[in-house]
């Protein structure tokens, strides 16, 4: 347990119940016998920030390896880090999720497209690309996983998976090689993308 301790003084700024989060709460305190309070940061916040990780490292990497290798490695790309990124997706809209869950998950993919960019500067275009098309794809990926919220999150995930890898993988090739439409690559991303994100969603939940 990672725990900072705090005074009586300071519990009523920092203390949150279980109530106040809908998902994975971050924060816990408990009292000890000298009067000070524990302040819990709790398994939920370090796997959010797992995902989080993962999830930045899976986007920079896909957009990267498109800017250094071209459109066909995408496809490839698209089955190891796509997959994942979608995948990593859904845990973090749990733990979100009445918590800030759109404009977190906006930072997140802007911050995914940035880091591209920063790293490599030729990276733009594709990063733009990346951006647009994620956000689409987020928010098809949203709607199906929250659709079926009384569902098993194992049927959830791979389901959302094909939603977003279904928009991911016709917007993305769109803007970021134009036209005409490389139909091989748009087909083989979204097949390479849902067969990804199962594989991971093993993985992960497994994990979990």
């Amino acid at each position: 347990m990672t725990a900072i301790s705090i005074t009586i003084a300071d519990r009523e700024k920092l203390f949150i119940t279980d109530e106040s989060q809908d998902y994975n709460p971050p924060l816990k305190t408990y009292q000890t016998a000298n009067g000070n309070f524990i302040l819990d940061i709790g398994r939920g916040s370090m796997k959010n920030i797992f995902f989080i990780a993962v999830y930045l490292i899976a986007i920079v990497a896909a957009n990267l390896s498109v800017v250094w290798f071209g459109p066909l490695v995408s496809i490839v790309n698209a089955f190891i880090f796509i997959g994942l990124d979608l995948t990593s997706r859904d845990s973090l809209h749990d733990a979100w999720h009445g918590n800030g869950l759109v404009w977190k998950m906006t930072v997140l993919i802007a911050s995914g497209s940035l880091l591209s960019w920063i790293i490599n500067r030729n990276a733009g275009p594709i990063a733009l690309a990346s951006l647009l098309a994620f956000a689409c794809a987020n928010s098809a990926d949203a709607l199906v996983y929250h659709y079926l919220r009384e569902k098993a999150k194992f049927l959830r995930i791979n389901m959302s998976n094909v939603g977003g890898a279904a928009v991911d993988s016709f917007v993305f090739p769109a803007l970021a090689f134009g036209f005409p439409l490389l139909w091989n690559v748009i087909i083989g991303q979204f097949i390479a993308k849902v067969a990804g994100g199962f594989i991971w969603s093993l993985i992960l939940n497994r994990r979990a």
